[in-house]
């Protein structure tokens, strides 16, 4: 890199992030081709997990001072039903259980085992 030219680094560093999103766009296709060939899973374009709710949900604040609580976990297995279970969790968010948006995204953290899956 020639000293006392700004535009050379500039170059360098463009150059280098292009190179690297192209490599790493090409190892993504290598890896979804491999696992179609080795395992019969087309990956295709899509994402492999999509969250069960709106994504202006993820920016719903939290009460101020509030902490996520240690959630009594439900497997679906136990001889809870899962009317007691939801009622258990909404009384365990407190304040935040008054909040349709926090309801819905905090709840897959009260699930365990088959329940979760």
């Amino acid at each position: 890199m020639a000293h006392g030219n700004p535009n050379a680094h500039r170059f360098s560093e463009f150059y280098t992030s292009q190179h690297y999103q192209a490599d790493l766009l090409k190892f993504k296709e290598d890896l979804a081709n491999a696992i179609k060939n080795k395992l019969g899973v087309d990956m295709g374009t899509t994402r492999l997990y999509q969250k069960p709710y709106p994504v202006e949900f993820d920016f719903t604040p939290f009460p101020a001072g509030w902490r996520i609580p240690e959630f009594t976990k439900f497997n679906g297995d136990d001889s809870r039903t899962t009317w007691e279970h939801v009622s258990q969790y909404v009384l365990q968010l407190g304040e935040a259980g008054f909040n349709d948006a926090l309801r819905v995204r905090l709840f897959s953290l009260s699930l365990t085992g088959t329940a979760f899956s």
